[in-house]
């Protein structure tokens, strides 16, 4: 098998290792909307439930998709291609731990605060 092979199955491998669960997600995400317009129709308690799942879906877009990740690569693929492997796994040592820091703080803040709202 030649290189170019392999380099197109790692590549297949790779996009298929986004897109299948973005496409899972898209329908589960699908299925969550028609069952709580079922189940909810355009009730107070569905505004309560879309508040609700608007802050920490805010936040996973905010740290999982958005900035942090527009962040974190452009650096991190900066010090793997000066290859000093110390300095890059400190680094995302670094990074991670600052990023669950900040979001177990915020979800301390949200459990304490959800009940005033």
């Amino acid at each position: 098998m030649s290189s170019e092979q392999d380099q197109n199955r790692r590549l297949m491998r790779s996009t298929l290792a986004v897109s299948v669960p973005t496409v899972v997600s898209r329908v589960l995400g699908y299925v969550r909307d028609l069952l709580q317009a079922y189940f909810l129709g355009t009730s107070g308690s569905a505004d309560a439930f879309n508040i609700a799942y608007t802050i920490p879906n805010l936040l996973r877009r905010l740290m999982g998709e958005g900035a942090m990740t527009a962040a974190f690569v452009p650096v991190f693929t900066r010090m793997k291609n000066e290859k000093n492997k110390e300095a890059l796994w400190k680094f995302a040592n670094h990074f991670f731990f600052d990023l669950t820091l900040i979001m177990a703080v915020l979800t301390v803040i949200g459990v304490i605060t959800a009940p005033l709202l």
